[in-house]
């Protein structure tokens, strides 16, 4: 019972709706997706992370998902839609700086740093109802190819710099291996999709260009005899409905630097070790944004970077068990490189939307130059589980050095701290969080050293509900 998804269930373990690993079975079956609740409700700012297709704005926010799998012989359908609410209660925000913008679009983040992350989705609250984890596919010679709109997670901590778990899932073409494929050099697993990244209704005007497709491969490997050990290297590319770079976007102001129709590249590597004793794991991931050129690598190998790391330790007090998980992630650009302009990490070279589905991030709730560092502690128990974190994130940090007059005082901050509890009650997992916290310098807002802004601290707080099956599907 981890905070921290294991490297393990991505290189290992079949997706909930991707593959099958069972590709023996005969006849007709089928199984029941239980209803999962999500209930949210959000006071201060509204922060949308690791909330998948539910956009949770300021005030409640709901998901209701349930579905139906259907299996015949190799042949597998999956119906999974959810039901999606926020109510999106109004909060202070600034509108762009680009006027060919939606009011809503991110403030600080107009070409060429453009990217469709807007700060809140309208002026209302939102209803709507997705796919959700839908899909059909043919499990063949251990291979499972199909179509999906599931959601897709890569890395091995709470959240993955390419493939994270903060926006809906892509709909998409598929290939991926059903089983790990043996070897005398240790076991393989791979992925290979190809989607269709659509537009949120809150970004620009231009109606043609709301579609882009996306296009990702990823690979893992174990050594041989061990699942102990996994790395996992994927790169994904971008590109406008029409496969080439938006030449009326980001890409055409950075000159140089342009990607073409290569996209926008993010490129990623990550390593998961559990320690011989198996009650520590340890991990690393580290992402490339553009083109992996050998000359820049080995003469700026800091430029164009974000990483991961984190732990997570099991130990006993007594006759108690404790689960103590830390991790840090930083999507920063470093200010010091300046044979080129400073591009923040998932905005858009070759697309404006930059690296989002739907007004949401593809990776890191962190965003575009963000920061942040995580901690934790879990008491467990067979069918309870009681524990607190506590958690700092740093706003848009690259955007604050195109601020006028960039005074250290008015970095954009969040902290926040909370307690969770978890109870198995017959097959259902029920958990719930709560959490305070604070918003210093939200928008980048002091008043200390210019007398005509205002300081703006904004205090928050979430209430967080979460009943899942304990078994995503049973029969």
């Amino acid at each position: 019972v981890t905070p921290a998804v294991g490297a393990l269930s991505i290189a290992h373990d079949a997706l909930r709706c991707d593959g099958s690993a069972d590709t023996a079975a005969t006849g007709v079956r089928a199984a029941i997706f239980w209803p999962e609740l999500v209930v949210q409700n959000a006071s201060g700012i509204a922060d949308p992370r690791g909330d998948g297709s539910l956009w949770a704005g300021r005030g409640l926010s709901a998901a209701l998902q349930a579905g139906v799998l259907l299996t015949a012989g190799r042949v597998h359908v999956s119906l999974a839609p959810s039901v999606l609410y926020s109510e999106n209660l109004p909060f202070e925000m600034f509108s762009s700086s680009d006027t060919s913008l939606s009011s809503f679009a991110a403030p600080f983040y107009a070409r060429p740093f453009s990217i469709d992350l807007p700060t809140r989705f309208g002026a209302a609250s939102v209803r709507s109802i997705d796919p959700g984890e839908s899909a059909a596919w043919l499990d063949v010679i251990g291979l499972s190819a199909g179509l999906s709109t599931s959601q897709q997670y890569w890395g091995a901590g709470r959240d993955g710099l390419i493939l994270g778990r903060n926006a809906g899932g892509v709909p998409r073409v598929f290939i991926r291996t059903a089983i790990p494929l043996h070897s005398p050099i240790g076991e393989f697993s791979a992925t290979w999709f190809r989607g269709v990244l659509t537009e949120s209704r809150y970004f620009d005007r231009d109606s043609g260009n709301d579609l882009r497709h996306l296009q990702s491969l990823a690979v893992f490997w174990s050594p041989p005899a061990t699942s102990e050990f996994v790395i996992g290297i994927a790169r994904a590319v971008a590109t406008t409905r029409f496969g080439t770079s938006d030449t009326t976007g980001s890409a055409g102001a950075i000159g140089e630097r342009q990607m073409g129709p290569a996209g926008d590249e993010l490129t990623g590597a990550f390593v998961s070790l559990h320690l011989p004793a198996g009650a520590t794991r340890l991990w690393l991931e580290v992402a490339h944004q553009g083109p992996m050129k050998a000359r820049e690598l080995l003469t700026s190998p800091l430029a164009d970077i974000a990483y991961r790391v984190g732990l997570e330790h099991g130990f006993r007090v007594r006759q108690s068990q404790w689960l103590f998980l830390a991790e840090a992630a930083n999507l920063e650009q470093s200010q010091t490189i300046t044979d080129r302009p400073v591009h923040d990490f998932y905005t858009g070279y070759a697309t404006a939307q930059g690296w989002t589905q739907r007004g949401q991030l593809l990776g890191d709730g962190a965003g575009p130059g963000g920061q942040s560092q995580y901690v934790s502690l879990d008491w467990l128990a067979s069918r309870l589980r009681i524990g607190a974190f506590a958690e700092r994130l740093r706003h848009n940090e690259d955007a604050l050095f195109r601020q006028y007059l960039p005074y250290p005082n008015r970095h954009d901050v969040s902290v926040r701290a909370g307690v969770r509890a978890g109870r198995r009650i017959g097959t259902y997992d029920v958990q719930v969080e709560v959490a305070r916290g604070e918003r210093l310098n939200y928008l980048f807002q002091n008043a200390e050293f210019l007398p005509l802004y205002r300081y703006s601290d904004v205090r928050s707080g979430t209430v967080r509900m979460v009943i899942a099956p304990t078994s995503w599907h049973r029969e």
